[in-house]
């Protein structure tokens, strides 16, 4: 067969494609030795670190997130640290939060981010600038290194506070690149260089490394992450590294390739295994344009220095640049070239590059915790690679024909692998940006299989294996009252390795719910867990058993609970330390979170502002109620316009709060919202709360009217309120001492917080107060004392019984008992108490519910 070569430039780089193509007759065969195990990946994705505020700006974002996540399953996610001490601190890097979101509701897990720094803040800077090289600042006889590692102490707890929680991490971006964007030079040791002193970049690395130690979960460092791996870059700062102080070997590879071709970055890369032989290795930025060398490079870092994980530069980029993902200025519509031709999402303003099909021919199917396993073939133009899943059930193949004229006939032999099922993608030929046939499902491996000229071949085999039902549920079928704190529970099938989990209302959603469906609680590897039950409910639950993708569909159970309780949740913060706090109705479904910590002793809780410190609450906590109480004992320590008390919502659309200074007038707000401020229903009032005095704040809703107490007094109302919880829906950002909004934290301390599923009448309220945060209303019978002075009769019972009416009647047969109206009863101490005249008739009282 005769071809006709096409020749495209892409960036300077010239790659020959033909459509008509020689076929290479002579069978060749792949092996794959799965017991031959090799690294295990980390993480293969992209970076959104510049231009990240592009992306939510952009018409279609929402595309543009789909086909960057979902569509390469993407696994690592690089950033910019670009915390500067902004005021406020929130939303200082919006768009990266946003992003992050984002990825994170697509991929339905949360993506890991890897984060570097391209420059400390300007005051830590030599030349009093992020950009333009400088180095770190020299101050009182040294270079400034406890302040480098604050400003990376105080930036992971920023972003944090933001939802953005770091895997990775690197102190300094290239830190022997000096570019007139944001930078900064380090040295491997403290040197003078033309008369300037450079820090030390392990200097810097030890001392964050030994301040972030103070962190609950402190990010993994790499390190040291040089411009490339060309003149031993990466030899020479790993000489001077302490290894307890990071990780693994980072580095990008913008030098150290003979000729510019992936194939020769090989001594280098082969050279990098002896740094630091026992730690992990990543390849963290860089990038071709087009798919080959972009497959090529990742096999050739995978397999040469077995890095563990691959990030390319960049994920998204403007047009022009080498992004996975090219995007038109979203600021500037009228500039939109819709380019390239062909492409059927040129009029969005955003299309995919050749490079992306490079990438996800990697990046889909192997995931963290994939094992590279041997693999070879007797094809000199063929590069193959495996990894096998961490239950050794699934094995993934990635084939490179590099040929440009001639296909490939593969066989295969899998080892030991026993093969129960198996998928083929393929893409040939995509180095323009209007190729078609990408990641082209093919269906079962063939035996050969045909690998076209220029072609990637992903091969996922799967092995069968028989996967038992889950059996004996608690609670056990058809159980009713099933407290609402009772765990649910279950003997695993055999052969299994994980359980998803459903739950509702309705028997027949449950039984046909998957993974995208409300019900889905999760993948467990456990097989007892705490779920978040309603009262009253009948409950129906399903447990599908799995093993790779083995999967036996478990059959629907049911239960119902008991009656709901007026208490839901309380959280009384009697824990000593750690960064949870329980709910002691709720059960551990329930448990809060302190992401920034906060001091627990003595039953209380104490919130820094300063450290952006709060109480993170599950999602859906309130989503049940129509009408409620919320009610907490709070002492601040300084007061700040819109600090919460609480603020349960999803964003700055949907919320609800209770805040004790509002920004107009000073003093206590409830407010709650389905449309931001401007479609806030408010509950207002003249009460403002001093500082260093322990308060009780509680608000209500009953039916349309919300009333607002402070101190067991109601001092607001509204009785035009529509909106409650059960409307809003789960909500899933739930926050005690915390803002939806840019909002200060609160400073000061908790005692108690609850919530209850029904309004408490007012005196109700006063008796929580009366009783303080430590005791709850009683369920046993109280006990009425009675007493005379003079002609007055005197009855009291326990504040506890709150719940409780006196009545009275004058004959028991028959009884025609009616509620003792006035003189109201009044709290005295932690007694119920009222005085009434003594008359000369006779008279009967009791207590009633």
């Amino acid at each position: 067969v005769t071809a006709t070569p096409e020749t495209i430039e892409l960036d300077n780089l010239q790659i020959t494609v033909v459509s008509n193509t020689n076929t290479n007759t002579g069978s060749q065969t792949a092996t794959v030795n799965s017991t031959k195990v090799y690294q295990t990946i980390e993480g293969l994705g992209g970076a959104t670190a510049f231009y990240a505020g592009w992306i939510p700006a952009h018409p279609y974002a929402q595309e543009i997130y789909t086909n960057a996540f979902a569509g390469l399953n993407l696994s690592m996610l690089r950033l910019g640290d670009w915390f500067r001490y902004q005021t406020p601190e929130a939303g200082f890097d919006s768009a990266a939060f946003e992003i992050v979101s984002n990825a994170n509701v697509i991929l339905g897990h949360p993506v890991p981010v890897f984060m570097s720094s391209w420059s400390p803040p300007a005051f830590l800077k030599s030349n009093g600038q992020t950009g333009n090289g400088g180095t770190l600042l020299y101050t009182n006889g040294g270079f400034d290194y406890t302040g480098f590692a604050q400003y990376w102490y105080d930036s992971i707890q920023a972003y944090q506070s933001n939802r953005v929680s770091l895997t990775w991490m690197s102190i300094q971006n290239e830190p022997d690149w000096a570019a007139s964007y944001d930078s900064c030079i380090f040295y491997p040791t403290e040197e003078t260089v033309g008369g300037t002193n450079y820090a030390s970049y392990s200097d810097a690395l030890n001392a964050t490394h030994e301040l972030l130690t103070n962190l609950p979960s402190p990010p993994k460092i790499l390190a040291p992450e040089c411009v490339g791996i060309g003149y031993n870059d990466v030899q020479n700062f790993a000489a001077t590294m302490n290894g307890a102080s990071f990780y693994g070997i980072t580095h990008h590879l913008y030098g150290g390739s003979t000729d510019g071709s992936p194939d020769g970055y090989t001594a280098n890369l082969s050279a990098l295994t002896n740094v630091f032989p026992s730690k992990p290795h990543f390849m963290t930025e860089f990038g071709y344009p087009d798919m080959m060398n972009t497959a090529c490079l990742i096999h050739d870092c995978l397999t040469i220095e077995q890095d563990v994980g691959f990030n390319y530069w960049s994920l998204v980029w403007p047009v022009g640049g080498d992004g996975l993902v090219q995007i038109e200025n979203p600021y500037d519509l009228s500039s939109w070239t819709n380019a390239p031709p062909g492409v059927t999402t040129q009029s969005h303003g955003w299309w995919l590059t050749p490079a992306y099909w490079g990438m996800k021919h990697f990046s889909y199917f192997i995931q963290p915790g994939y094992r590279r396993v041997s693999a070879s073939d007797s094809d000199p133009n063929v590069r193959s690679s495996a990894y096998l899943s961490p239950d050794g059930l699934r094995l993934v193949v990635v084939l490179i024909n590099t040929n440009a004229t001639a296909s490939s006939t593969m066989n295969f032999n899998f080892g030991t692998f026993n093969v129960g099922n198996s998928s083929v993608y393929q893409t040939a030929g995509t180095n323009t940006y209007a190729g078609t046939n990408t990641f082209l499902p093919l269906g079962s491996l063939t035996s050969p299989q045909v690998l076209p000229p220029l072609s990637l071949t992903t091969v996922v085999l799967n092995e069968n294996l028989h996967v038992g039902p889950a059996t004996n549920p608690s609670p056990a079928q058809g159980a009713t009252g099933v407290a609402l704190s009772a765990p649910l529970s279950w003997t695993p099938g055999s052969n299994a390795e994980s359980h998803a989990v459903y739950l509702g209302v309705n028997s027949n959603a449950v039984a046909q719910a998957t993974p995208a469906s409300p019900q889905f609680l999760g993948i467990m590897t456990n097989t007892n867990f705490f779920a978040p039950l309603n009262g009253g409910t009948a409950c129906y639950w399903r447990v599908d058993e799995i093993a790779g993708i083995n999967t036996n569909a478990g059959l629907v159970w049911s239960f119902s609970t008991e009656p709901v309780p007026s208490l839901l949740h309380r959280y009384s913060f009697s824990e000593t330390g750690g960064t949870n706090t329980a709910d002691s109705v709720g059960g551990p479904a329930w448990t809060g979170t302190l992401p920034n910590g906060g001091t627990l002793s003595g039953g209380q809780l104490a919130l820094s502002s300063s450290s952006q410190q709060y109480v993170s609450l599950p999602a859906g906590i309130v989503g049940t109620l129509s009408n409620f109480t919320m009610a907490a004992w709070v002492r601040l320590a300084s007061t700040a316009n819109w600090a919460r008390i609480f603020d349960f919502g999803d964003n700055t659309t949907v919320y609800m709060f209770l805040t004790p200074q509002n920004g107009t007038t000073g003093t206590v707000r409830f407010a709650i919202t389905t449309n931001s401020t401007g479609g806030e229903q408010q509950i207002n009032c003249n009460s403002v709360l001093t500082t260093n005095v322990w308060h009780q704040v509680a608000v209500t809703l009953n039916s349309h009217t919300g009333t607002l107490y402070v101190d067991g007094v109601p001092v607001g109302t509204n009785s035009a309120m529509t909106l409650n919880p059960l409307i809003q829906g789960g909500t899933s950002n739930n926050y005690l001492g915390k803002s939806q909004w840019n909002d200060p934290c609160l400073n000061g301390s908790m005692d108690e917080f609850r919530i209850y599923s029904a309004a408490l009448s007012s005196a109700e309220i006063a008796a929580t107060y009366a009783l303080g945060p430590g005791q709850l209303f009683s369920t046993n019978n109280p006990a009425m004392a009675v007493s005379m002075s003079g002609k007055n009769l005197t009855m009291s019972w326990p504040v506890a019984s709150a719940g409780y009416t006196l009545q009275s009647c004058t004959n028991l047969a028959p009884a025609n008992w009616e509620a003792v109206s006035s003189p109201a009863p009044q709290i005295v101490g932690t007694n119920y108490q009222v005085t009434l005249p003594a008359t000369n008739t006779a008279q009967f009282f009791r207590l009633s519910m």
